[in-house]
């Protein structure tokens, strides 16, 4: 049995091309758009396969193991979603004068914040929850332009 792939073109506006991708396997019930649907599980073990790897190589992050970098994942998306919009309103001034700058230690303080709540992570100071919240805003954004269609 073998793969039918059909890649259909089509213009959209002004040479703006399209893509679509069917892909039909005649053998087996293979359901492409569930897998897009689950995307966002792949995104969160990814970011916490990343937050294990900065806690191994990072000296002054300890991440316990791979379940308690799964609750910082959780725990961090949550909070910058639902607090960190609130931070940033709150320290606007402050933000502009320092021409954004101030964000980073935003930022760091969240990781702060997930290392008094998350039990098996821990982060031994704002500098090293500084370099923590860069390299992880760095993955993110990888991750997010990888998964962008999501």
């Amino acid at each position: 049995m073998s793969y039918v792939i059909w890649v259909i073109f089509y213009q959209i506006k002004r040479y703006r091309v399209k893509l679509f991708l069917n892909i039909n396997i005649v053998f087996a019930n293979f359901n492409f758009y569930a897998i897009i649907k689950c995307m966002w599980i792949i995104r969160w073990f990814l970011v916490a396969l990343s937050i294990m790897l900065l806690g191994y190589h990072l000296p002054g992050v300890t991440v316990s193991g791979f379940w308690s970098a799964l609750w910082v994942a959780l725990f961090l998306g949550l909070v910058n979603t639902i607090i960190r919009p609130i931070l940033i309103l709150v320290t606007l001034p402050i933000n502009i004068l320092t021409l954004g700058l101030f964000t980073f230690v935003i930022n760091a303080s969240l990781v702060l914040l997930a290392s008094y709540v998350i039990k098996g992570f821990y982060v031994q100071g704002f500098m090293y929850a500084l370099l923590f919240s860069l390299i992880l805003s760095v993955i993110n954004f990888v991750l997010n332009r990888l998964f962008k269609s999501a």
